[in-house]
């Protein structure tokens, strides 16, 4: 006897407990539809549900995320009155999955057993719990740089040694070919030697480092835990794109697309500064990340309905009065009355938002919010430079003068919050 699909009345999703059986209901829809192709699928769609996705859904393969699931239902002509119960059933299973999904590594060395936890500067001594012994740890790690032209990532990069100079942590970095050492080199005597900022990045090559530090582990050993000191080292390979290159107009942008894709880590700038004469970090923002989501889509999967990526946001340039005057309106500032080294932003996050509510840059927290996982998003106030020495009455003294030569960097160079984001990558 031949088994005929239900009635379309009977093809209930509420009693579906997993992805495939969600998916089979979805299926008895199609019939009901007069089985569209996947061709008619991705084009009532608008592209936004290729083929392979919508075959990988309908048979199973993952679930849909819930505007993909709206435009199933318009595919397979269910009115918008019976959405309810496909919306709630997606609800269901979504929760239910994001609670059993075990997070990625993110690391492009899989040979590794499980992911280190973050690395604080302050906790130098604490031993990092390890399943076995070992004499030598090596992480490797690809990282963006997001953001507009002139939005800091240069500099960013430039400041890295003076940043490893001040951490508590004993940590030394060498460039990881001979390019990268160059780079290094000459990026150090430029910002910290002579007090000056390197050039804009012109090409998007990348930047290889080798960031190596001692730390203790702690392993099981005959009913104990025993703890011994290796030779960590972080292998970096950091991509520093041409801020014009995230514009849609850009002939390279699909090459910075495909970059973030690979990354493990990706570095974005808010650069306020910028922001409040152009009003166009959401244009360097949008159109990228859309094409991202397409690429992660078709290629990996998403995680639990987001991208995979980390995600460190650096509100940039954070000594200029942009910033910096605006974090100590908000009480957002904690001062050392000794001086500027114990000066630091509170809250980064709520100064990103703060500045960003007025302009543009709205639309990129929201889609921040939207499409990265909370866990996976860190914030953080960075100046390549380091914050004013103190405050001179209402007129509070600047870390960077412009005159009509260039600018001034006041006081030497003190990154604030340049180191922190590479290693919160780990």
């Amino acid at each position: 006897m031949t088994d005929f699909p239900p009635l379309r009345g009977e093809s209930d999703p509420t009693n579906a407990s997993t992805t495939a059986e969600f998916a089979a209901k979805m299926q008895e829809a199609r019939h009901w539809a007069g089985n569209p192709s996947l061709e008619t699928i991705a084009r009532i769609s608008e592209g936004y549900i290729p083929k392979s996705t919508a075959h990988d859904i309908l048979k199973g393969k993952r679930l849909p995320k819930l505007d993909q699931l709206h435009h199933l239902l318009v595919a397979f002509k269910i009115p918008r009155s019976e959405w309810e119960p496909w919306q709630s059933t997606w609800m269901r299973l979504s929760t239910s999955q994001s609670r059993n999904e075990e997070p990625p590594s993110g690391n492009l060395d899989e040979t590794r057993p499980f992911e280190l936890p973050p690395l604080h500067l302050e906790d130098a001594e604490t031993p990092i719990p390890w399943p076995t012994p070992v004499d030598h740890v090596d992480i490797h790690r690809k990282i963006v740089l997001w953001g507009p032209p002139a939005s800091g990532k240069t500099c960013f990069l430039a400041a890295l040694n003076a940043a490893i100079a001040y951490a508590p942590r004993n940590w030394t970095l060498v460039g990881g070919d001979e390019n990268s050492a160059y780079f290094l080199d000459e990026a150090t005597i430029d910002l910290v030697g002579h007090c000056r900022f390197p050039p804009a990045t012109m090409i998007g090559r990348p930047i290889r480092f080798h960031l190596t530090s001692p730390v203790h582990i702690s392993y099981p050993w005959h009913g104990r835990r025993k703890v011994r000191k290796i030779p960590l080292r972080i292998q970096l390979s950091i991509f520093d794109p041409p801020g014009g290159s995230f514009d849609s107009r850009h002939s390279r942008q699909q090459q910075v697309i495909d970059l973030l894709a690979q990354a493990d880590g990706i570095i974005y700038f808010f650069d306020a500064v910028r922001e409040a004469q152009c009003e166009d970090a959401w244009d360097y923002f949008h159109s990228t990340l859309s094409g991202l989501e397409r690429k992660i889509e078709t290629e990996q999967g998403f995680m639990g309905g987001r991208l995979p990526h980390r995600l460190a946001v650096c509100v940039s340039k954070a000594d200029t009065a942009e910033v910096f005057d605006r974090a100590i309106e908000y009480g957002l500032v904690a001062r050392s009355p000794s001086g500027s080294s114990d000066l630091r932003v509170l809250n980064p996050d709520a100064l990103f938002r703060k500045i960003a509510s007025d302009t543009s840059a709205s639309f990129v927290d929201f889609s921040i919010r939207r499409f990265f996982h909370a866990s996976r998003v860190r914030y953080f106030a960075t100046s390549s430079v380091g914050f004013p020495l103190q405050e001179q009455g209402s007129d509070r003294r600047r870390k960077v003068i412009w005159h009509d030569d260039g600018p001034e960097i006041v006081g030497g160079v003190y990154p604030v919050n340049v180191l922190e984001p590479i290693l919160w990558m780990n």
